[in-house]
């Protein structure tokens, strides 16, 4: 009876053991990887519902800017009278000569240069040139380094060297960064005028914030004047008058979209007729056989 009950508790035993290594055998490989499955697919899916969050800012501030589109291009074309495309010489000195004739100064010289490129790099913003002074004090303390680091030199020389250490490895200087303003150009500019103290500041606020083409002023000079009487197409001078030379320049910003035809021919200059101009016209110098007129 005994060996009866023993043989049930075995195979109740073994029957137990069996059924839990097919429950485990099954969470191995049919449970687990369906949760893990699972866990990667919600993990995945909060990832999408945060681009698509987003996705949802990004085109809301799209369609936003997309509404001041007008806005932006009236922006740029007030901004494009300013800062034009082209040089425009003729419509700059024009309105420099306006804002003389309306503060009554009397421009004796104007002066225009060929464009220069303006370096936009972060680099040269962040160095600007130095002024006369500022480099004169740089010189001045590179002198006195230079005659520091000589001296311990040669008090180097004179000690016994130490066991070497380590130094820190400079690092090679980075490429200059690509202009971040592409096609920006400076026109250079000098224009002197004179007229009284009052006149003459009041002409050099103007060109600056008078016109509608931005010029920026870099020096000026004014010197005092005499009084003197008209002479050689130059005004009559009061004492206490000024002659004001200012230079500056206006920019030209070039547009990226403007295609560039290459394959454009440039007209001929003209050969002319090899005729001297300098000669005088057949007819207009009296030859000897021509009558004189009576006294």
């Amino acid at each position: 009876m005994g060996g009866s009950n023993n043989k049930a508790n075995a195979w109740i035993a073994a029957t137990v053991v069996v059924a839990l290594l097919i429950l485990g055998a099954g969470w191995l490989l049919a449970v687990s990887p369906k949760l893990t499955e699972a866990s990667g697919a919600r993990d995945e899916a909060i990832q999408v519902d945060g681009l698509n969050d987003a996705m949802r800012v990004r085109n809301a501030a799209l369609k936003q800017q997309f509404d001041q589109l007008e806005d932006f291009k009236t922006q740029i074309r007030q901004l494009r009278v300013g800062i034009p495309t082209e040089a425009q010489y003729a419509s700059w000195i024009a309105a420099i000569e306006t804002a003389a004739t309306a503060n009554s100064v009397f421009i004796t010289d104007t002066v225009m240069t060929a464009p220069t490129s303006v370096d936009t790099s972060p680099a040269a913003i962040a160095s600007p040139q130095p002024t006369h002074a500022e480099a004169e004090a740089a010189a001045v303390a590179e002198a006195a380094a230079a005659a520091v680091e000589d001296a311990n030199t040669a008090t180097a020389e004179e000690e016994p060297a130490d066991d070497a250490t380590p130094t820190d490895t400079e690092l090679p200087a980075a490429d200059p960064a690509a202009p971040l303003l592409d096609g920006l150009y400076a026109l250079p500019m000098s224009v002197t005028v004179q007229g009284t103290y009052p006149n003459v500041r009041a002409f050099m606020a103007a060109i600056q914030t008078g016109i509608d083409r931005l010029v920026l002023v870099t020096s000026f000079a004014a010197t005092s004047l005499i009084e003197s009487d008209l002479s050689a197409g130059m005004p009559p001078v009061a004492t206490g008058d000024v002659m004001l030379s200012i230079s500056g320049m206006a920019f030209v910003l070039l547009d990226p979209n403007t295609p560039v035809d290459d394959d454009v021919e440039v007209p001929p200059l003209p050969t002319g007729t090899g005729v001297n101009p300098f000669m005088p016209v057949s007819g207009s110098v009296p030859t000897e056989g021509d009558a004189q007129p009576e006294e």
